[in-house]
């Protein structure tokens, strides 16, 4: 190939190259978009109205080891989200299992919930719960999912999931500052299972969301 048909192919290959900025370091994202989220969402919750026993929850040790657990995974989550926007994570991989951790440690003090409480499930019914989540869980998902969308994953469905972790803990902080139902049942119909069903359409158009 000589240089002449080399140099054109090069031209045309970088003729419509556009200059582009920077991506912030990871952390630095992370807390700016968790920042916005944290003070959103308790926002959200002055404006619903605390629970009236909240004094009392403050110095229940379940309700703030539950709260604690639910932080850890909103948090460690978040921050995997902001390396997944990396492709090669900036060589962190050992973020990813905070969140899973934290979410298998919430899962078994739930399932314990059940069996020491009783679960009783009532069913799926319209309650003022789902539109509070709603309320708290939109601004925070799409937070997440803009810093998520300004990189370039090479891991969707971790993306995916790591934003559904974050931001649906974060929210499920929230109801649990403005909810007085502290049942199990009521929880996982009302608090979980919404952001449940978001994940997994979330995981079945991961590839489509976070798409170079």
């Amino acid at each position: 190939m000589s240089n002449e048909v080399l140099d054109e192919m090069i031209g045309q290959l970088t003729g419509e190259l556009q200059p582009v900025n920077r991506l912030a370091h990871p952390l630095r994202r992370a807390v700016f978009f968790g920042a916005l989220a944290v003070l959103y969402v308790a926002s959200v919750v002055l404006f619903v109205g605390v629970r009236a026993d909240i004094a009392d929850k403050l110095h229940d040790l379940p309700f703030l080891f539950e709260l604690s657990i639910a932080g850890l995974v909103a948090l460690s989550s978040g921050l995997a989200s902001a390396w997944l926007a990396v492709p090669d994570y900036r060589e962190q991989r050992w973020l990813l299992f905070a969140p899973l951790a934290g979410l298998f440690v919430f899962v078994l003090w739930s399932v314990l919930r059940g069996y020491v409480e009783g679960a009783y499930f009532q069913g799926v019914h319209w309650d003022h719960c789902f539109e509070d989540g709603a309320l708290m869980g939109i601004l925070p998902a799409a937070l997440i999912m803009f810093m998520a969308r300004g990189g370039a994953t090479t891991h969707p469905l971790l993306m995916a999931g790591m934003n559904v972790l974050s931001f649906g803990a974060l929210a499920y902080i929230g109801l649990r500052f403005t909810c007085a139902m502290d049942t199990i049942g009521h929880g996982c119909i009302t608090h979980l299972l919404p952001f449940i069903l978001i994940g997994v359409l979330m995981g079945a158009a991961a590839r489509r969301l976070y798409r170079w």
